[in-house]
């Protein structure tokens, strides 16, 4: 019985220890601009196509932002400290995002949509 349960406290410990492995810590000493950066997935979403979105890839780099889940969509990035300006082709798509602890919620706007990615 005893051995049972060690077992299964150290099953339990090493699912987290794995799950945490996931996603990367944010560095929350520098500019919210700068704590974009990187690979960000979305993990939970609200709204409007919420099911669909979930898993989708956004990808800051530099000056540059792009979108991957079975294709990719890629244009210049302008970020101020609170927004997002994302210029493709033929369009443009504004975004307001801010942090919760380690994760970025974005949120398009006039679409009634906000997303939660993990950084990877």
């Amino acid at each position: 019985m005893n051995r049972t349960i060690s077992l299964i406290i150290i099953a339990f410990f090493l699912s987290i220890t794995m799950s945490c492995d996931n996603h990367s810590k944010v560095d929350s000493s520098l500019a919210p601009k700068d704590r974009i950066q990187g690979t960000w997935e979305i993990v939970k979403a609200e709204g409007v196509f919420d099911e669909i979105n979930i898993g989708t890839n956004y990808i800051f780099d530099g000056t540059k932002m792009s979108t991957s889940k079975g294709f990719d969509i890629t244009g210049e990035l302008i970020a101020s400290d609170s927004t997002i300006l994302w210029k493709l082709e033929n369009m443009e798509m504004n975004y307001n995002y801010y942090f919760e602890d380690n994760i970025l919620v974005i949120e398009p706007l006039n679409s009634g949509q906000k997303l939660y990615l993990e950084k990877r």
